[in-house]
């Protein structure tokens, strides 16, 4: 080294500790560098993991749902218990009225023979056919039937329902004594039986049934009810056929 370069490298000596350079040169100086590191700082990407926090928040959201769901269920569950009570208030069925004979607080007028003798014959004809113009004595209409009867008790009565009708003594249903005759339709054009008692009628019904004792109050009867008639006084007697 010559002399020049000893007074250089006295003067920068001096200078080093002024101007703040590191002795050891330019590899010290590139110390530095770890002060960039601090790039490793911007890991505040953990705060993106802050965003992860937020999905929690849909969790308790998500917990609501089945719970509420649960309980609307149980909520729907109380419709059962109506359809009994709405099937336990059905609507009566309209029952056709009934011809009801009221009961008997006095003694009734004494029953004369030939009544007797009129119900004694037409319940001997129960089982026989229904004939239409049929009286007697093997096939019978409802008059056939009502008219032999009465012939067989010595009294003559005519020959159809609506001539026996205008025939009688009308009288009321609380009236009504064994041996009158009930009329049905209007007039008793429709049919005729004899009242038996006990709230039964002996009749030559139809067709299908012939002659039988029925009920006096069935859905039929009770809807064609035209009247009762009573047989007033004897008449001649009826010649047999």
């Amino acid at each position: 080294m010559n002399r020049k370069q000893k007074s250089a490298c006295f003067v920068l000596a001096l200078l080093i500790p002024t101007l703040g350079l590191n002795p050891a040169g330019a590899t010290g100086s590139a110390t530095p560098k770890p002060t960039i590191s601090a790039k490793p700082s911007a890991s505040p990407t953990p705060t993106r993991t802050s965003r992860a926090s937020a999905t929690p928040k849909a969790s308790p959201t998500a917990s609501i749902k089945p719970g509420s769901s649960v309980t609307a269920k149980p909520s729907v569950s109380a419709s059962p218990t109506r359809s009994p009570s709405s099937t336990a208030s059905p609507k009566p069925k309209a029952t056709p009225k009934q011809i009801i004979l009221p009961k008997i607080t006095v003694d009734p007028p004494p029953r004369s023979a030939s009544v007797d003798k009129a119900i004694a014959y037409a319940l001997l004809q129960v089982g026989k056919p229904y004939v239409h113009g049929g009286a007697g004595p093997n096939v019978f209409d409802c008059s056939g039937l009502t008219q032999r009867a009465w012939a067989a008790a010595g009294i003559t009565i005519p020959r159809t329902s609506g001539q026996q009708f205008s025939a009688t003594i009308h009288i009321e249903m609380t009236d009504a004594l064994p041996g009158d005759l009930i009329f049905y339709g209007q007039s008793g054009a429709q049919h005729v039986a004899m009242y038996i008692g006990f709230g039964l009628i002996v009749e030559a019904a139809n067709p299908s049934k012939g002659v039988v004792i029925s009920p006096i109050s069935t859905p039929w009867h009770n809807n064609n009810f035209g009247g009762i008639g009573r047989i007033s006084a004897p008449l001649p007697p009826a010649t047999q056929p």
